[in-house]
């Protein structure tokens, strides 16, 4: 019994606990800025006011945000007020999201 236990730590448990000492996490250093998820370059690019990449599950289901639809106002085929109305809900989007730029 005593020479089974042997060989299954021996063939199975050591290697397996050395494999898993080995690998180094595809995040590994992440855990050490400001916000874990984010990297520096996006939290530039929200500082900025740039958006976030979050518009693209509105897109998928047809509801494109106010940037891309300034980006698109020629194929859109946008009308002065239009056009006017969406740079109008652009803008205080952008402006609020300025006003927040600080990273608690």
């Amino acid at each position: 019994m005593y020479r089974s236990i042997k060989f299954f730590a021996a063939f199975f448990v050591f290697p397996l606990i050395a494999f898993s000492q080995t690998q180094s996490s595809s995040y590994a250093g992440q855990e050490q800025r400001a916000i874990k998820a984010l990297s520096p370059q996006d939290v530039k690019m929200y500082l900025e006011g740039h958006g976030m990449g979050f518009a693209k599950a509105a897109e998928l289901n047809h509801y494109p945000g106010p940037r891309h639809v300034l980006d698109l106002a020629t194929e859109l085929k946008l009308s002065h007020e239009q056009f006017t109305r969406t740079q109008q809900v652009f803008d205080t989007m952008h402006n609020n999201a300025a006003a927040n730029r600080q990273i608690r």
